[in-house]
């Protein structure tokens, strides 16, 4: 038995509560020597599939602990109420801050093309809206048919109208590219920019092919070709433009936007915490929750006890609505 098999087998039988028996022929502890002393057969266990609740539960909590990634204390000034904008605290944290909004700004994904999603989720459909693309489409689903409450408006229209502002062109006058040779004009969607200069954040020029394309169709598009080598020429002055300029002028809108996702899950789950939080008295008081009949699978489970602790508290980032002429722009 290899190490590795071997590692395997005893991290099993913790979780199983069997003792390994020395493996007759290599010497070394083997949960399956056990096993046919024991007469019990080596099978699979066969687990049920992810129900709709369980879904529900990994995605609000995926989406909450996101938020709270991306709009913290950290990356935003901390000002005194009434608050109307978010200010990054630098350069760096807005990169970050751009880093983090890509992974929300997708979906999902299973280790190998053809594998069933995280979560048993369903795949995002081929034709559809951009925002299908990212966990606003689950959010949308959980408004659908939601699982663990009944009032959904609060969350439905913040997810709405966030994804009706992602999917919304932005025009940014006079960009100056210097492959381009004088300035252009652009129309271009607030996602598309917003995901392009993320990566660029993160990669290095020579990983960026699939941004370099979009940027070239995206150009092509404002009447202005180019080819694509010459794309990797104005990969800086892309992202000064939107990333420095654009998206540092929206932050504190993003941040508005994102928060008030993050606030109305916290109110959509009062009305179930409340039923399910059950005290405990005693010298050390302690509390549980009636985890609902639906949830099967340890990962649930331990994902709705995460889910609930977050909802016992308030959101630490205070509620604000940035200035409206903070949005007149791009």
């Amino acid at each position: 038995m290899s190490g590795k098999r071997l590692f395997d087998a005893q991290a099993e039988a913790i979780r199983g509560g069997v003792e390994l028996d020395t493996c007759r022929t290599a010497g070394k502890p083997c949960i399956k020597c056990r096993r046919e002393s024991l007469g019990k057969p080596e099978t699979a266990q066969v687990l049920p599939q992810y129900s709709a609740l369980e879904q529900e539960v990994a995605i609000l909590y995926a989406v909450w602990q996101m938020i709270d990634g991306m709009v913290n204390y950290q990356n935003f000034v901390k000002f005194d109420p009434p608050v109307t904008s978010a200010m990054i605290e630098s350069s760096v944290h807005q990169r970050l801050f751009n880093i983090l909004l890509v992974d929300f700004l997708s979906k999902p994904e299973s280790r190998k093309k053809g594998d069933v999603m995280p979560f048993g989720l369903q795949s995002p459909p081929s034709i559809g809206r951009p925002t299908d693309s990212t966990y606003l489409l689950y959010l949308r689903q959980v408004c659908a048919a939601p699982q663990l409450g009944k009032d959904v408006s609060a969350l439905e229209k913040a997810t709405n109208a966030f994804a009706d502002w992602l999917e919304a062109d932005a025009f940014v006058p006079d960009v100056w590219l210097y492959p381009l040779g004088k300035p252009v004009n652009l129309m271009v969607e607030r996602m598309t920019f917003i995901k392009i200069c993320g990566n660029i954040c993160k990669h290095n020029f020579s990983r960026l092919q699939y941004d370099a394309r979009k940027i070239q169709t995206l150009l092509r598009k404002n009447g202005r070709s180019i080819r694509e080598e010459r794309i990797y020429e104005l990969l800086p002055q892309f992202q000064e433009w939107f990333h420095d300029n654009v998206l540092n002028y929206h932050v504190g809108t993003l941040a508005e936007f994102l928060n008030n996702i993050r606030w109305a899950i916290y109110r959509y789950l009062q009305p179930h915490l409340r039923k399910s939080f059950v005290p405990k008295g005693g010298n050390l008081p302690g509390y549980r929750f009636k985890v609902p009949r639906t949830i099967r699978r340890a990962a649930p489970l331990g994902l709705y006890w995460d889910l609930m602790n977050k909802a016992l508290e308030k959101p630490y980032f205070t509620e604000f609505a940035v200035d409206p002429i903070m949005k007149l722009r791009y």
